[in-house]
């Protein structure tokens, strides 16, 4: 809960201090998402995606559901909004700062994937967790998983998506 009112929080403050700007299309977005990733998490379902545009604004998402055989699910998101990267630079520059918090259950902490700055989110009590990174400091990756035992198997979707498209 506290991760998805992180997200909007973000998301707003992103959107109002807005630029146009010229998005990547999310058909485009899409091709970063492998069918499988090391063959233990398959596609499942359609991938989804919009690209919005309108004055002073332009955003375009892309999502897909990856499930293994043990009943873990994940849902990746890849956001542009190329129209914020002061704002990016200053939302992820808190957890290049070794951010980490614990409460209860719930633990949030910076992290670092492939030199992409973010964090991650665990929950013990309803064995999920996300992972957040910023790309180029244009893209966001959002990955939420849900029956895991650890945070570990986000970096492996990670690993697998095709990341390295995103310029």
């Amino acid at each position: 809960m506290r991760f998805t009112l992180i997200i909007a929080l973000m998301l707003q403050v992103i959107t109002s201090f807005a630029q146009e700007a010229e998005v990547v299309h999310h058909t485009e977005l899409q091709k970063c998402f492998p069918e499988s990733i090391r063959s233990s998490y398959i596609g499942e379902g359609e991938m989804e995606g919009s690209t919005m545009q309108m004055e002073g604004m332009s955003m375009s998402e892309a999502t897909y559901t990856y499930k293994k055989k043990d009943g873990t699910e994940f849902n990746v998101s890849i956001i542009d909004y190329s129209g914020a990267t002061d704002i990016y630079k200053n939302a992820f520059a808190v957890y290049q700062k070794g951010l980490y918090v614990e409460n209860g259950d719930e633990i949030i902490q910076a992290t670092e994937f492939a030199g992409n700055p973010g964090w991650t989110t665990w929950n013990a009590g309803t064995q999920s967790g996300d992972m957040v990174l910023s790309k180029a400091e244009r893209y966001i990756i959002i990955i939420s998983g849900s029956n895991l035992s650890s945070t570990e198997p986000l970096y492996d979707v990670a690993g697998g998506l095709k990341l390295d498209a995103l310029k």
